[in-house]
């Protein structure tokens, strides 16, 4: 499926639910917006490594604005096939943090919101904290790690069964063709995503990125509560390196996805299930307010 394909039907079934759907180019950056009639609450994405503000998680962005979040996919620069930008390691954290900040005042308008990222999205999530002059309410982490696990054995080991069951059940939402095209037309052994450090393998330039994320420091300075969600067969980001966290910080919490992979959890029901009852569950100050 072609990316304007994509994004075709997913405003065309946005549309049968009351959800206005609208994709929008700002300071280079793609952007795709989800807006129910009468928003509860914001959510910004940020998608993971080689993905884009669409693939591969449309029905699960699609499932949080039918339970009312206005949300918002960006896409980050190098990263998704949109953007216009390459990616530098050294500069990531704040051309993300620019756009977030742009996305809150001119979308939010300056209302709470929260920050939601897959995988390498999730680390950014974390990593903007300190750059942001307003920080989300809560973060959404969905199948992150603290230092991913990357080699052959683990990239092999994830592209199994689960994974191809998960895609090809939500074929009816991607189309006849399944959403495996939607990586669109690469040169043969090109990477999707443009690198731009001319020495540095892409993978190589995560592993950078990921080492100097500093997570005890950042979440230190976070009021707000924080979600891990892992799959149980997740071998890229296993959920044992978020459990130090967990222990150290009270507002800091881990749950698991039984049977999916670091690929596959995208697209799980559990995932959107669990996703959206945390989101609607009211904030500790908020909670003591209503008593």
């Amino acid at each position: 499926m072609l990316k304007s394909a994509l994004i075709d039907r997913v405003t065309n079934l946005a549309k049968a639910y009351g959800i206005v759907a609208k994709s929008e180019v700002v300071d280079r950056a793609f952007r795709f917006i989800l807006e129910p009639a009468q928003p509860k609450s914001c959510v910004l994405f940020l998608h993971g490594a080689g993905n884009d503000a669409l693939f591969p998680q449309a029905p699960f962005l699609l499932d949080l604005a039918k339970s009312g979040h206005l949300v918002v996919s960006l896409d980050l620069p190098g990263h998704g096939k949109f953007s216009e930008h390459e990616l530098n390691a050294s500069s990531l954290t704040s051309d993300v943090a620019e756009h977030v900040e742009k996305i809150g005042q001119q979308v939010f308008k300056s209302k709470i919101w929260n920050a939601c990222g897959y995988s390498l999205g999730g680390a950014l999530c974390i990593d903007t904290l300190t750059k942001l002059s307003t920080h989300p309410e809560k973060i959404l982490l969905i199948a992150t790690p603290k230092n991913p696990v990357i080699n052959l054995h683990t990239l092999l080991s994830e592209a199994r069964l689960p994974l191809l069951r998960s895609f090809w059940s939500h074929a009816s939402f991607f189309g006849s063709m399944g959403p495996v095209p939607a990586f669109g037309p690469f040169k043969r052994g090109q990477f999707p995503v443009r690198v731009g450090s001319k020495n540095g393998h892409y993978l190589a330039e995560i592993g950078l990125w990921f080492s100097k994320v500093k997570w005890e420091n950042n979440l230190k300075s976070f009021r707000g509560q924080a979600l891990s969600i892992h799959a149980d067969w997740d071998m890229l980001a296993p959920q044992i390196q978020m459990e130090s966290l967990v222990r150290s910080k009270s507002n800091f919490q881990v749950q698991r996805i039984l049977r999916q992979t670091h690929f596959s959890i995208l697209l799980s029901k559990e995932l959107a299930d669990a996703s959206i009852s945390w989101l609607h569950t009211l904030p500790f100050s908020k909670k003591e307010q209503s008593v």
